[in-house]
């Protein structure tokens, strides 16, 4: 069941890679997809990690739209430049990526995001290509107690996401975002008093609607 599962994820993944559009020839990075995954646990404690093009995000671009030497000028010149641009990349990420709840807002407690150190280390480390600069965020907080449903929003230079989410009971919910919009409502069943929860409750919306998403995404 699980390899079965993880062929399903790639094979959806995979549709948004194919190159339907010319490439633009300033541009000789290979583009990232946002990727987002997320646990929820049932008593409403979240894990949130997400990948995505550092440079590009830090330069208010998505890494489809972004050339190389606007991130090359950013990745070499004077250090306090790229680190007050870190700075800021990590404050819109904190401020842009939303948890809403039918009972209002998830909290954040934790976020770990890139720091100069670390990019001067991918830097040095002489990769080849070294553009893009991969991003993985690492965010925790907690859903409201009694919160039935839960949608997502990711900061529009992000471009779309695909977004995985682990839901208490077992299960696995995925769907592709435009940039900048809400996920769909996702049900949430999490764990209050003496509640058992439950693992076959339905999760919105159709699923043959996630994939015309992901093949509309792909065309796009």
């Amino acid at each position: 069941m699980t390899m079965k599962l993880e062929l399903v994820q790639w094979f959806r993944l995979s549709l948004l890679l194919v190159p339907f559009c010319p490439v633009n020839l300033a541009q000789a990075h290979p583009a990232i997809f946002t990727s987002a995954q997320i646990y929820i646990q049932p008593d409403g404690r979240y894990q949130l990690f997400t990948r995505f093009d550092l440079l590009a995000f830090a330069l208010q671009e998505t890494s489809a739209q972004i050339g190389d030497p606007a991130m090359n000028a950013l990745l070499d010149g004077p250090p306090e430049t790229l680190a007050q641009k870190i700075a800021e990349a990590r404050t819109n990420f904190l401020e842009q990526t939303k948890l809403q709840t039918d009972q209002g807002f998830g909290v954040v407690s934790r976020l770990k995001f890139p720091t100069l150190k670390e990019v001067d280390e991918w830097k040095a480390s002489g990769i080849s290509p070294r553009l893009p600069v991969v991003a993985n965020v690492e965010m925790d907080g907690r859903l409201p107690a009694a919160a039935t449903q839960v949608r997502f929003q990711f900061p529009v230079c992000l471009g779309a996401v695909i977004l995985t989410v682990n839901l208490p009971g077992g299960r696995t919910y995925d769907e592709p975002i435009d940039a900048g919009t809400l996920s769909s409502d996702i049900a949430i069943h999490l764990l209050q008093s003496n509640q058992v929860v439950s693992s076959t409750s339905e999760v919105s919306p159709a699923r043959s609607w996630v994939w015309l998403r992901y093949i509309v995404l792909g065309i796009e």
